[in-house]
């Protein structure tokens, strides 16, 4: 008789366990796990000039992103091969080389991703131009970079052309296939996993259009990192928020339908480009002004050039999220919020910037999430809070924002998310209660069986 039970509460175990193994887990994978966090490390803010805000690799923190980017490497203008930016990214002296340290991290978490991107905002487009413009030099490039992201341990590579012209198109989406088909290659031939191809892509309406053949190269990339910032900034005659997640509701063709991160994603859709390969840029400063009247505060009012530079980035026009901390927590000027764009804004005298802050951050998370783009990119990591001594707000706060936001049940906005709510978090909550459900019944079985075969 007791052998009997046993046999049927074996075979009940059995079948509990295997409910509970292959029911829950995929619906947690595909709702959580495929999320990015992808960081870009500028690797230029180690020397930065005041010591207080010199970066170090060692201050990133193993679970913060899924992806590390490593800023920038870039093309030799003689022989057209990639090659590093700075002696110190491969010689160091009696340090350890920078590439090393950085992909050194992945020791504390096997999961993290390193890449290194080529390119940036400071390269020009000349030897993006010479390389692309035949196979043979196109295949070179490739080759070499094979060679160095095998040599350092990167995990791929990010490419950042600022910008393609439109008659660059064709050789960028060759560069890209080719690139795809290099990696695949070396993959099948060393037996070890195919390198990352990811692109940092630009956000203007005549570049998505003629820049990029976005349907193509959708074929071939892993993911776009989509630079979803510097909308506006001190180059302009008025005040604009940098990086606005909604367009404004005007007419004036200052406030253009286009300059807003959600227009942005909704045009490189329409052009071709998966949701989930769509990872939406933030960024981790503001954008600054001088103020023509100084009690004219709002968005569109008049501006003279770019605010004071940063106490310690000392960059005129841009600021880093630590030193607008240190603005705010000063006790003077006044901090506002814009709840049409859904940005923070602080002024002070004739100085005004507009950034992102821990509020904005979350919104703009749980709209990528209920929109089911594929994360979130962040530039750069070492200008959020990394020591977490200026916000009074932890350690990287605006990742931190990101990260807890990704794993929230039910994101939470405020009731700020104004396009609908994520209903997500209905999702994971049933997920949720399955899961405690079959824990329970599995260990009272476990319980019951155990006993009985004592």
């Amino acid at each position: 008789m007791v052998s009997a039970i046993l046999q049927s509460m074996e075979w009940f175990v059995t079948l509990v366990f295997g409910i509970f193994v292959w029911l829950p887990i995929p619906i947690i994978s595909a709702q959580r796990q495929g999320f990015r966090r992808v960081c870009y490390f500028a690797s230029w803010s180690i020397h930065r000039e005041v010591e207080e805000a010199r970066f170090d690799i060692d201050y990133i923190e193993p679970d913060l992103c899924t992806h590390l980017i490593y800023a920038f490497a870039k093309i030799d203008p003689t022989s057209l091969t990639l090659t590093p930016w700075d002696e110190t990214d491969i010689n160091n002296g009696v340090d350890l080389p920078n590439y090393n340290k950085f992909n050194d991290i992945k020791e504390r978490n096997s999961n993290l991703k390193t890449l290194l991107s080529v390119g940036g905002h400071t390269a020009g487009t000349n030897q993006f131009i010479q390389m692309v413009a035949t196979k043979k030099r196109r295949v070179k490039f490739i080759l070499s970079a094979i060679d160095i992201l095998r040599t350092y341990g990167f995990n791929g590579i990010d490419i950042d052309w600022e910008f393609p012209r439109s008659h660059d198109r064709a050789q960028f989406t060759e560069l890209i296939k080719e690139f795809r088909e290099a990696f695949e290659k070396e993959s099948k031939m060393t037996k070890r996993p195919r390198l990352i191809l990811t692109a940092a892509v630009g956000v203007n309406e005549n570049q998505i259009t003629y820049s990029y053949d976005v349907a193509q190269i959708s074929k071939y990339l892993d993911f776009f990192n989509v630079m979803t910032y510097d909308f506006h900034g001190h180059w302009q005659s008025y005040l604009g928020f940098n990086s606005p997640l909604f367009s404004r509701n005007s007419q004036n063709r200052k406030f253009s339908h286009s300059l807003s991160q959600e227009w942005v994603i909704n045009r490189y859709i329409q052009a071709g480009a998966p949701r989930h390969k769509l990872v939406l840029g933030m960024a981790m400063q503001g954008r600054s002004f001088t103020l023509a009247n100084p009690r004219a505060t709002m968005i569109g009012a008049k501006a003279t050039g770019p605010g004071y530079a940063g106490r310690m980035t000392r960059e005129k026009g841009v600021m880093s999220y630590f030193e607008i901390c240190e603005l705010e927590r000063s006790g003077e000027g006044s901090l506002q919020w814009d709840s049409v764009q859904m940005c923070p804004y602080f002024h002070k005298g004739d100085f005004w910037i507009g950034y992102d802050n821990r509020r904005s951050i979350a919104i703009k998370t749980a709209w990528l999430v209920k929109n089911k783009l594929g994360g979130a990119m962040v530039w750069s990591i070492d200008l959020d809070d990394y020591q977490g001594t200026f916000c009074n707000e932890g350690t990287y706060p605006l990742i931190r924002t990101i990260q807890r936001v990704q794993f929230s049940k039910s994101p939470h906005t405020g009731g700020e998310l104004k396009r609908g709510r994520s209903n997500s978090g209905a999702k994971y909550n049933a997920v949720d209660r399955t899961i405690n459900v079959l824990i329970a019944l599995v260990s009272f079985v476990f319980t019951q069986w155990m006993m009985l075969r004592q």
